[in-house]
């Protein structure tokens, strides 16, 4: 431990100081050191010269000088030759004003110098201070302020450190004595950043600042109480060295999220019970642990789950069935070491090193492990060690970089494999040099290219500066001062392997420069020739004959033909390729002929000629001339008679008159611009004729030609008229740009844009022709035939203020027209009564009627147009103050009316719509789901399902007996994710659809209630929705009536579902009650029970029909083909809404008394099972609450049920 503590300290001092051993110290000094030496009898280490005169002590070893003063001293006592006497105390060395260091090893000291600033010192080490001369076995004071102390004696042991002895030094290190370590009042570690104790504790330093390192050596009979406190640890670094042979313990280092690195020593962790997983919220970036121990694992397999922070891992003394596979581990090493690894599988991994040394490995290795350093000593691995390792056999180990200090040989020592020689060469070396994107320097890939760049130089001579890797894979390499933004190409010399090659650094084909023949054999000289064999695909040919390359190098080719090649004087093509490069030449083929003549310009490159070597002449391709064939030709070198070829860019230029690539084609520019600006129209300059876009004409293409598609009438009374067609662009129109007239009379225009003109129009009735006239050009007009039609005017009704059943003042609210209206304009009758007219304008009839009571139809007729009738069914509903309640509640014992609401409340411990459901405590679960494609809900209880869903939106007819248009809803929904969320307190789901064929959107709202009772208001009534239910919201916006005079109605499905798995103990058909879906009731119910359960449905007889409350009445649909007793369709009337409907019942799930928990007749309990499901209806909006009731003879027993979402299925 010793030598642990020293190296530490060593490696500061080297750090910080900067020492001169050639110079003199003066004579004060010399007699200071003088008089310590011969005090502790070590004179003969640094003796008098042979004149009696001074010795240079700067020479001696230990004595460090700098500008002729001593700077640091190093003094070793030795404990035979040293008196025990013999006791340094801080005065003695008071007289070296100016040291920074000073190191004392087994030399005897007094208190005081243990507890003394001494000068100017910054760094002191006391190492194995001899017992005698420390008068105090426990630390009592402060230490003094230096950067950094060292002690090592044993006169504390066992004594207290408090931690606010050390505020004042920066770095402390204590061995030889094992001490408590308690973090006290009074401390303040913004000095400290490193703590290296003997320990007989690990300290609580969470209110400690972050340190840099701790680390403690902890005695077998250390505090282990303690060991919760390394969550509390606030340090870069920590190390905590366990005794010898300690039992196992569980694993502690998952309690410090902040620590970066962690070593464990001489400690094993015993098995966990689950994965550890570290893998959300940690730092930790090491991770070291010398002996981990046999039974940390799980089923054989390394229990920790990394985060992707952690770089660097130490694992020895594990037992581990496969290799940990640490993925993140990118940029540091693995070691994985006697832990009884078996199977060397392919690495996926991306670690720079690895070591699985000293393990029970077999097989091969893979030469996926070539992108990593591997260390696989000592193990039982078979077969040829690939060659990206054997390359570099007796490769110079450095210091520098990250790479491990073991020699490659020595890293596959220990094992059976049949190519374990020491420098075995390498005939595998083959690599690719480029430069980077930046021309900074090069990057070197390919096959065993080895793992640092040092034995690699540019030119031969320039190393490879800031290398940086991917390790087996690329070395990328900076050359001194950009010196690559001029290079084309370079040789790249490996010291290691003795090669020399030439790469290209730009892109360029392959260059002859001398090509000679020999019989069959031709020898090319030039440049950007495949560097070796193999480093590029390379061909050639010559007469279209295939020459096979023998030897190559970036500067020389060498091939063979297998025919011969014609000798003769006249030239033949000579191809090159090189990768994605093409050359070709002409030359003599000749035997012993030399092609060496170069031609001008390398006639412009390939692309606009090929050089003949054998007389430097360029033969130029097709489209190019001259003598470098730089020229380019035109496609019609005369271009025509009518123009100048432009030997530069090969193209004609025209005379004024004509144009085209050969000028043969007239040019005759055009009288205007045809309002091209516009996009009108453009010049035919070959014609000098405008010619205009599909909606404009003239010779300018300035008149838009008007066509009306449609129209949209006013009434017999004159008004507004919209005509719908093309009328020209929107930026050239304005009101005066048309005069309209219908029949004989003017329609003055009050808008007008590209597609639509609004007109007012004169009183009239019967069929009219539409005629507009261009005000610029009164001669264009355009006349639609019997395309306009005056309206009879209709009305219609949206809701209805009521009176009570004493009669007295209704109001009508909806369409009555925009013409003069007077009192006697309509007659308005309510069922068999007329209602008296008070009032009246566009939207509201005010009348007053008789006494009354129920449902009522309301008939409007027009007055003036008698056939003009609208009548709003079941629209009027005489209100009663006195609220009625259903089954009057049951009994007094279970509840009592609310007359102004109609609703029960009941008493405790009854529950329901009439207060008969008796509540307990235990039942069921429930459950529900919500199906985000279809939009429709599920809501289960033990096998029996009940589904709802909206099927469908029916306009009807004025006398409600024709469904004009139906709209199916079910399975046509899209889900707004956007909008969709979750709360603690409830879930939303949004979804929409727009009709077919139709203006109208509806957005459809599915709330689940969780936590806790939620209130709501529609209209005029609150109500309450408990928690557990689910609360439905449909929205009908814009609906496009094809008659005015007809309403709505929105269907609803609801039924139970069957299962193959029923209950028999409570199987029974499935009923459904309607007994009290009363219209004049504010509250309506529907019942459907199967096997005990029941869904129970109510209903609020209100709508809010564009802004205003009015009365609905509901409707039980017949279905007669479907034969289904399960089920139910229930339509809700809705009046003629104009903007948007609302509506807003709700649904109680209640259970039945008579569910059987269990067959066992001794069995006596009932459940009883209420979960709401609340539906709000946006044009219709229905709430729904299941609840299950089983019966067991004499109990009921009540929960709420949190509902879960399930898949959603149609109804049949």
């Amino acid at each position: 431990m010793n030598n642990h503590f020293k190296f530490y300290f060593i490696i500061l001092l080297c750090s910080i100081f900067y020492i001169s051993f050639s110079e003199s110290q003066t004579i004060g000094e010399y007699n200071c050191l003088y008089n310590i030496f011969e005090k502790f009898n070590l004179t003969k280490a640094y003796p008098k010269n042979s004149t009696d005169g001074y010795s240079n002590v700067c020479e001696s070893a230990g004595i460090l000088c700098e500008g002729g003063v001593v700077k640091s001293i190093i003094i070793t006592g030795k404990n035979e030759q040293s008196p025990l006497s013999a006791v340094l105390t801080p005065n003695e060395l008071s007289c070296l004003p100016n040291l920074v260091s000073i190191s004392l090893i087994s030399i005897r000291v007094n208190t005081d110098v243990l507890f003394t600033k001494i000068g100017s010192v910054s760094s002191i080490i006391l190492e194995n201070i001899p017992s005698g001369a420390i008068n105090i076995t426990q630390i009592d004071r402060p230490f003094p302020p230096y950067d950094s102390y060292f002690l090592s004696c044993n006169e504390f042991n066992n004594s207290i450190l408090n931690s606010s002895y050390l505020n004042n030094i920066k770095t402390f290190y204590l061995q030889g004595s094992y001490v408590y370590f308690n973090v006290n009042e009074g401390t303040n570690f913004t000095n400290p950043k490193v703590i290296q104790l003997w320990a007989l504790n690990i300290p609580d330093l969470s209110s400690c600042p972050l340190l840099g390192l701790v680390n403690l050596f902890l005695r077998s009979d250390y505090n282990k109480t303690t060991l919760s406190n390394y969550a509390k640890i606030n340090s870069t670094l920590v190390q905590i060295n366990f005794p010898q042979n300690s039992l196992p313990i569980p694993s502690f280092i998952e309690t410090n999220r902040d620590i970066l690195g962690v070593s464990i020593v001489d400690q094993p962790f015993s098995k966990p019970s689950s994965v550890i997983d570290m893998s959300v919220g940690y730092k930790l970036q090491l991770f070291s642990s010398n002996n981990i121990g046999p039974d940390f694992n799980i089923n054989g397999e390394f229990p920790i789950k990394f985060s992707n922070t952690v770089t660097n891992i130490y694992i020895r003394f594990g037992s581990f069935k496969t290799i940990p596979v640490f993925s993140n581990v990118s940029t540091g090493s693995v070691t994985i070491a006697n832990s009884g690894l078996t199977d060397l599988s392919i690495y996926g991994g991306s670690a720079k090193i690895l070591d699985y040394s000293d393990n029970t490995l077999t097989g091969t290795i893979d030469k996926s492990y070539c992108n990593v350093e591997l260390i696989v000593a000592n193990n039982n691995l078979t077969g040829t060690i690939p060659s990206c390792f054997t390359c570099y056999f007796g490769y110079p180990i450095t210091n520098a970089g990250i790479w491990s200090k073991i020699p490659f040989y020595e890293r596959f020592k220990g094992n059976f494999f049949t190519n374990y020689i020491p420098n075995p060469g390498c005939t595998t070396f083959a690599p690719q040099v480029r430069a980077n994107s930046i021309l900074s320097g090069y990057i070197i890939s390919g096959i065993d290219i080895g793992f640092d760049g040092q034995s690699y130089k540019f030119n031969g001579t320039e190393p490879c500066y800031f290398p940086s890797f991917r390790l087996g894979k690329e070395i990328n390499c900076i050359v001194n001062n950009n010196y690559l933004a001029n290079v084309r190409y370079a040789s790249i010399l490996n010291t290691w392997h003795n090669t020399n090659y030439t790469f290209a650094f730009i892109s360029s084909p392959p260059d002859a420069s001398l090509v000679s023949v020999s019989l069959n054999t031709l020898t090319i000289d030039g440049t950007y020739f495949s560097s070796y064999m193999g480093q590029s695909i390379q061909t050639v040919k010559i007469a279209n004959i295939n020459c096979a390359i023998s030897a190559t190098n970036f500067f020389k080719i060498v091939c063979t033909t297998l025919s011969t090649i014609p000798s003769t004087s006249d030239s033949q093509l000579l191809t090159i390729s090189n990768s994605n490069e093409t050359k070709n030449f002409y030359i003599q083929t000749s035997d012993g002929y030399s092609n060496s003549k170069t031609c001008p310009n390398d006639c412009s490159t390939n692309s606009k000629g090929i050089c003949d070597l054998s007389t430097g002449i360029c033969v130029c391709n097709i489209g190019f001339g001259g003598n470098d064939c730089s020229s380019v030709q035109c496609f019609d070198q005369n271009c025509s008679g009518f123009g100048i070829c432009n030997i530069t860019t090969g193209e004609c230029k025209c005379d004024s008159s004509h144009q085209g690539d050969d000028c043969s084609l007239p040019f005759i520019p055009c009288k205007s611009d045809c309002s091209q600006y516009l996009n009108q129209g453009s010049c035919n300059n070959q014609t000098g004729i405008c010619q205009c876009s599909t909606n404009y004409q003239g010779s300018d293409c300035a008149i838009p030609i008007v066509n009306i598609t449609s129209v949209i009438p006013c009434t017999i009374d004159g008004g507004e008229v919209s005509i719908i067609g093309w009328f020209g662009s929107d930026n050239t129109l304005t009101l005066a740009s048309y005069n309209v007239s219908i029949g004989i009379l003017d329609c003055i225009i009050t808008s007008i844009n590209q597609t639509v003109i609004k007109c007012n129009l004169g009183a009239g009735e019967g069929t009219k022709d539409i005629k507009t006239i261009n005000s610029i050009h009164p001669n264009v007009t355009y006349i639609a035939y019997g395309l306009f039609k005056y309206q009879t005017p209709v009305h219609y009704i949206t809701s209805v203020i009521p009176c009570t059943i004493d009669g007295g003042e209704v109001s009508i609210i909806g369409w009555f027209g925009n013409g003069a209206l007077s009192l006697t304009s309509f007659i308005v009758s309510i069922g068999v009564l007329d209602c008296i007219i008070t009032s009246i304008n566009q939207t509201v009839i005010t009348c007053n009627v008789g006494a009354g009571k129920g449902t009522k139809d309301i008939k409007i007729i027009n007055s003036i147009h008698p056939n003009i009738v609208f009548i709003g069914y079941g629209l009027f509903n005489y209100q009663n103050p006195i609220k009625t309640c259903p089954n009057d509640c049951t009994s007094p014992k279970n509840g009592k009316c609310n007359s102004n609401t109609g609703e029960c409340e009941c008493n405790d411990p009854f529950k329901g719509f009439d207060c008969s459901t008796k509540i307990e405590i235990t039942t069921p679960p429930t459950n529900s789901s919500i199906d985000k494609d279809t939009g429709g809900a599920t809501i289960g209880n033990q096998n029996t399902n009940y589904e709802i869903s909206i099927l469908s939106l029916n306009e009807i007819s004025i006398d409600g007996s024709t469904i004009i248009k139906s709209h199916p809803l079910n399975g046509n929904w899209s889900i707004d994710n956007k909008e969709t969320k979750t709360t603690s307190d409830s879930n939303i789901f949004i979804f929409s659809q727009k009709l077919i064929n139709n203006t109208c959107t509806i957005n459809y709202t599915i709330e689940e209630v969780k936590l806790k009772d939620k209130s709501f208001t529609f209209g005029t009534t609150t109500f309450t929705v408990e928690k557990g239910s689910i609360k439905l919201s449909v929205l009908i916006k814009d609906y496009q009536y094809q008659s005015s005079l007809n309403t709505l109605q929105l269907i609803f499905y609801s039924g139970a579902v069957d299962t193959n798995d029923d209950d028999d103990c409570n199987k029974k058909e499935t009923t459904i009650n309607t007994s009290n879906l009363n219209n004049q009731q504010n509250l309506n119910y529907i019942q459907i029970s199967k096997n005990s359960k029941t869904l129970v449905g109510r209903f609020i007889n209100q709508v809010i029909a564009d802004s205003r409350p009015t009365f609905m009445s509901s409707t039980i649909i017949n279905d007669n083909n479907n034969n289904n007793k399960s089920s139910i369709k229930i339509g809700l009337n809705l009046p003629h809404c104009k903007n948007q409907c609302l509506i807003d019942p709700d649904f109680s799930v209640l259970v039945n008394s008579d569910f059987k928990e269990s067959c066992d007749k001794s069995q006596k309990n009932k459940w009883i099972i209420p979960v709401s499901v609340v539906v709000s209806v946006v044009g219709f909006s229905i709430i729904i609450t299941i609840s299950i009731i089983i019966y067991i003879k004499h109990k009921y027993r009540f929960k709420i049920i949190s509902t879960k979402l399930k898949p959603f299925r149609n109804p049949k």
